[in-house]
């Protein structure tokens, strides 16, 4: 959960010698860590999976890999209304 990623970065960050880490996977965690990590800009940390906006316009040293899911779910829409589909299920 958060505490634990939290807890994680924290622990890396105070290890001294790291600069990089990949991660984290979930947007919860990304936004728990972002405002932490945001202080932290000589560390470098990309997410490979979290569509959080929030998480990388935190901080310079912050990037997501995966596009925000607004910008994903605004596309997804648009082929859908491209294939003429009008109804959808989650």
């Amino acid at each position: 959960g958060q505490a634990r990623s939290t807890s994680a970065f924290l622990r890396l960050k105070n290890h001294g010698d790291i600069r990089f880490i990949l991660g984290p996977t979930w947007s919860a965690a990304g936004l728990a860590i972002a405002p932490i990590a945001a202080k932290s800009p000589k560390i470098l940390m990309i997410s490979p999976s979290l569509g959080m906006k929030d998480f990388n316009e935190a901080a310079p040293n912050l990037f997501n890999i995966w596009p925000h899911d607004e910008v994903a779910t605004r596309r997804l829409a648009a082929f859908a209304i491209k294939k003429g589909w009008r109804r959808g299920a989650i």
